[in-house]
């Protein structure tokens, strides 16, 4: 039995969490193509779009290796690399080559600034689907070139392919209620997709790189009915990205108001449905952030030096050492250990270093998911100067949590 049928069996109903994947990738033999793709499309399935094209590039060439090399640049916004690949299909009969293709036009649709170009493009990716669509009769094609079609201001073949497309779907899977909602969005009947998009939206819990392109297509569809994506809260409900700031008064462990942070800690990453959380350092804020943010049952993604890493960061508080290893052993934390290449005063200048790395990360998972960005910091006064600032650019709400 190959790794791949094996973990097909196992993790078949079952999230996988970066960690796992890169355990899992770490235990291939070379030549276990198959285990490395499976691994490959998990990656990708949960948003993790560089793990995804790094698991694949190692295959050897093959139609499944460019398929998600292709799908890993284009949700990663690299749209002209994954048009070069997509031309690679362009004599494919295969229908998810076929829909590769028409997700690339589409996506340089939304590029395009002029109205012309941009109708042309949507019309060119529609046409690709239709022709996949009439061929093999699969709803995902179906679906997407209803949405092109209404996007490219054809609403009547939009609807007739809409209504088409729906006695196709005999699942109840998270990509089939996806599609039933667009289609009955496409067709006139709000309810009905309200309905299936909820039902999505539960269905995508830990598939939030799956989801993410539900959320761009319906977006895109909102923003041309109605002028705007206001009503978006009313179809699903949006997972939410956190960034923790940190504090701007050190205060040593024994001071904090553990029960009390937790509880607003909580408050906030429920209210915004927290599915993935960011942060740097390894202070004894950071620790309790993370640990609720497990709690929680969310990802957490932690930028550290290496000696923090190894729970060597209070040399007086060995309990804090303890709970910061327990933190980054768990299946869902990923510890990042970039090198800083600059020389500051004392350790300053590597502490901004990682608050920026961080920061990074967390708008890169806002491009690649589409999910809104949430900063937090721990303060008794103001926020750091630099939070707000850096903040304001990227368009991020900054929220306090008193401690």
């Amino acid at each position: 039995m190959t790794a791949a049928s094996e973990w097909n069996r196992e993790f078949k109903d079952k999230p996988l969490s970066v960690k796992q994947i890169q355990a899992l990738a770490k235990s291939l033999q070379p030549d276990d193509h198959d285990g490395r793709l499976f691994l490959a499309r998990r990656a990708l399935s949960i948003g993790e779009n560089f793990h995804a094209y790094d698991l694949a590039a190692a295959l050897p060439d093959s139609r499944e290796k460019l398929h998600v090399l292709g799908l890993a640049l284009a949700r990663s916004g690299a749209v002209r690399r994954a048009r070069e690949i997509a031309e690679l299909f362009r004599d494919e009969p295969d229908s998810e080559c076929t829909g590769f293709r028409s997700r690339i036009f589409k996506d340089m649709a939304v590029a395009a600034t002029d109205p012309a170009e941009k109708q042309r493009l949507f019309l060119e990716a529609a046409e690709i689907s239709l022709r996949a669509f009439e061929e093999h009769h699969e709803y995902f094609n179906g679906v997407n070139a209803a949405c092109c079609y209404l996007l490219g201001e054809r609403t009547d073949t939009a609807q007739q392919i809409a209504e088409r497309t729906i006695p196709l779907v005999t699942d109840d899977s998270m990509w089939a209620n996806a599609t039933l909602g667009e289609c009955a969005l496409i067709a006139g009947r709000r309810e009905d997709a309200q309905r299936h998009y909820r039902k999505a939206s539960v269905q995508a819990r830990d598939r939030y790189g799956d989801f993410g392109s539900t959320v761009r297509q319906l977006r895109l569809l909102l923003n041309h009915l109605d002028g705007n994506d206001e009503a978006l809260p009313l179809f699903i409900e949006l997972p939410g990205i956190a960034l923790l700031a940190g504090r701007n008064e050190y205060s040593p462990p024994r001071q904090y108001d553990e029960a009390g942070i937790r509880r607003r800690l909580e408050f906030f990453l429920k209210r915004h449905n927290v599915a993935v959380a960011c942060l740097s350092g390894s202070g004894t804020e950071d620790i309790l952030f993370a640990e609720t943010v497990l709690a929680h049952g969310a990802s957490c993604c932690m930028v550290l030096s290496q000696p923090d890493a190894e729970g060597n960061a209070f040399p007086e508080f060995p309990e804090w050492n303890e709970r910061m290893s327990t933190v980054c052993r768990h299946d869902r934390t990923e510890v990042i250990m970039p090198e800083c290449q600059k020389i500051g005063e004392g350790d300053a200048v590597v502490e901004e270093f990682h608050d920026r790395y961080a920061l990074g990360l967390a708008l890169l998972k806002r491009q690649h998911l589409a999910f809104p960005l949430y900063c937090a910091y721990l303060a008794n006064g103001q926020p750091p100067p630099e939070v707000i600032a850096l903040c304001a650019r990227y368009g991020v709400s900054v929220e306090e949590i008193p401690c």
